[in-house]
């Protein structure tokens, strides 16, 4: 058969050849065409993609940094009562009655505490706390080493001794009448709560979105997908990983394509550092590196 054709074109009249010829240019600059158009297709979806997680992740920014405003305005009042009731005999009845309220009314809190000079939960929501040996915390430690009342005090995630889930405490100092250390108030965030907000900015079934601690460890991350669950904890401030450029970068914002630390698959990501400036939000001693929350999708590779 392919004999046939051959001979069949070598049998052609010149004028037949060069119809065939235009004919065969005309399919290939159309084939040409066609890939251009949807090479241009694929870059503008992939800009489309890039500019929404940004978006998404501005959104996250917005509604997590008001929720620590009021976060931190609650820890205020905490402190400023503690301080008027003092030499009161009932001066820990009376807050005790007043942080299981301010836990209960306040979202986005699991847990509200007074921590003595020696790192002792003196006072708290969780009445089962009271008592427990703080000394080795972060959110008691670096207010005592810093000793900055007009700071707010943000740990490193850590695993919680009581309940098995992986905690980040918000703490403020505490001052005797003398402006000597006094201890902390502190509270604790409800990690179903930040998930919540976090799942609110996906929008599609293969997105996810995370909230890490500056130093990069993660504090909680929200997904749809199957084998997405117990990577809390994890530290994402490895050499070369999108949050570290993004952290190292100096930006608030970033749109990175690579591959993820945390799952390995090649995506976009966006990411936001959160630190609004009014709360002097301080990172453990030593460490200069600030929050991050993270929004990705599948990636489109041109």
């Amino acid at each position: 058969m392919p004999s046939d054709v051959l001979t069949a074109a070598r049998h052609l009249s010149p004028r037949n050849r060069a119809e065939w010829s235009v004919f065969a240019l005309t399919l290939g600059l159309l084939g040409l065409l066609l890939a251009l158009v949807l090479l241009q297709d694929r870059a503008s979806l992939h800009e489309v993609t890039r500019d929404r997680l940004a978006i998404q992740a501005r959104t996250l920014h917005e509604s997590i940094a008001f929720q620590l405003r009021a976060i931190n305005n609650l820890l205020l009042n905490s402190a400023e009562e503690w301080e008027r009731l003092e030499g009161r005999p009932d001066r820990n009845a009376l807050m005790l009655t007043r942080l299981k309220a301010d836990a209960h009314l306040m979202p986005g809190v699991r847990t509200l505490g007074i921590v003595d000079a020696k790192g002792i939960m003196q006072i708290t929501s969780l009445e089962k706390l009271t008592g427990r040996d703080s000394s080795q915390r972060e959110y008691y430690l670096h207010p005592r080493e810093t000793h900055d009342p007009a700071r707010l005090y943000i740990s490193k995630p850590f695993k919680s001794a009581v309940d098995d889930i992986w905690l980040v405490s918000l703490s403020r100092l505490l001052l005797d009448h003398e402006g000597r250390f006094a201890g902390v108030v502190m509270a604790s965030l409800e990690p179903a709560f930040f998930q919540a907000q976090l799942a609110s900015a996906n929008f599609a079934p293969d997105m996810w979105a995370a909230l890490a601690h500056g130093s990069g460890i993660q504090f909680v991350m929200a997904s749809e997908r199957e084998g997405m669950a117990g990577m809390a904890g994890m530290d994402l401030a490895r050499p070369g990983s999108l949050f570290t450029r993004h952290r190292d970068s100096g930006r608030s914002h970033s749109v990175l394509d690579g591959t993820v630390y945390a799952t390995g698959e090649r995506r976009i990501l966006a990411l936001q550092t959160i630190n609004p400036p009014e709360l002097r939000m301080a990172p453990p001693p030593g460490d200069r590196r600030r929050t991050a929350d993270g929004t990705g999708r599948s990636a489109l590779v041109p």
